[in-house]
């Protein structure tokens, strides 16, 4: 539309328009009627549908973006957690070698100690797994 900023008109707002009727002679009407010969509007430029869809996109990404950068978070904790647990076990094994009775297979005084033999199997599994 003519009117809109973007293209060089006033922009939004109300407008007046006089129309004054001339005949190819040159005469002028002689009545002037605030009626018929007023018109009155208000404009309203057209929505900017491209700068709707692009904020529109916009947010779509950025919320795409947090939900993966959510979920990368996550997994790195998981993967954390799941190494803290391993390095733990890691240790644990390391000092029940570092033991003096750890490689007979006793605990001292009362003969072979059931958990001697567990985490000798454990440490079977664990080193299969390496």
């Amino acid at each position: 539309a003519w009117l809109d900023n973007k293209k060089g008109g006033p922009g939004r707002g109300r407008y007046t328009l006089y129309v004054r009727a001339v005949d190819p002679a040159g005469n002028r009407d002689a009545l002037f009627s605030t009626q018929a010969n007023v018109y009155r509007w208000y404009y309203v430029p057209p929505i900017p549908y491209g700068v709707v869809s692009g904020c529109i996109v916009t947010a779509l990404l950025l919320i795409v973006a947090v939900y993966f950068e959510h979920r990368r978070r996550k997994r790195r904790a998981i993967i954390r957690k799941f190494e803290l647990r391993r390095l733990r076990r890691k240790f644990k094994l390391k000092s029940e070698n570092d033991t003096p009775f750890a490689s007979t297979g006793h605990s001292g005084r009362d003969g072979p100690s059931s958990n001697s033999h567990q985490s000798s199997s454990r440490r079977r599994h664990h080193s299969r797994r390496e």
